[in-house]
């Protein structure tokens, strides 16, 4: 992961941005973080595992907060895998970024069968997600995972 020029079409100006192979992941200047996937890749394991130490290194010692911004991208079973076994103690939040009905229909089904640790929602729009995120934001990281940080490094 390297550090890039902030994006634009984010709608506000990260404090910092880190590139990954599977997008970006931009520091809020209100803690959150938001993940803008690469549109219609295939999010792995190795993805997965690489945009959420990414996130993790924006804000140290606090869950991620976090707002995907999913552009029709596709999550394989093992990433599928690696955000819930591996993001369960990384993140506070997550609010899922569906711009179709057919992302908004496989989201509440990945919902169902995954059920994450974590408090997960589908938005339409970035908006409607920041008011539900902002108050998962400041959760700090508890043993596990500062253990598995350790781990992962």
């Amino acid at each position: 992961m390297t550090q890039v020029t902030p994006p634009t079409h984010l709608g506000f100006e990260p404090v910092t941005t880190l590139y990954c192979s599977g997008g970006t992941v931009n520091l809020h200047p209100d803690g959150y973080v938001v993940s803008d996937l690469v549109p219609r890749t295939t999010q792995t394991w190795d993805t997965a595992c690489e945009m959420l130490l990414a996130g993790a290194s924006l804000a140290p010692g606090f869950k991620q907060a976090a707002i995907v911004i999913t552009n029709e991208s596709r999550t394989e079973r093992d990433g599928r895998r690696a955000f819930a076994e591996v993001g369960a103690p990384l993140l506070s939040c997550v609010a899922l970024i569906v711009r179709s009905r057919v992302s908004e229909v496989t989201g509440n089904f990945f919902l169902r069968l995954n059920r994450p640790a974590y408090p997960t929602r589908l938005f339409g729009s970035v908006e409607a997600a920041v008011e539900w995120v902002v108050p998962h934001v400041g959760q700090p990281i508890g043993p596990e995972g500062i253990e598995l940080l350790e781990r992962m490094r």
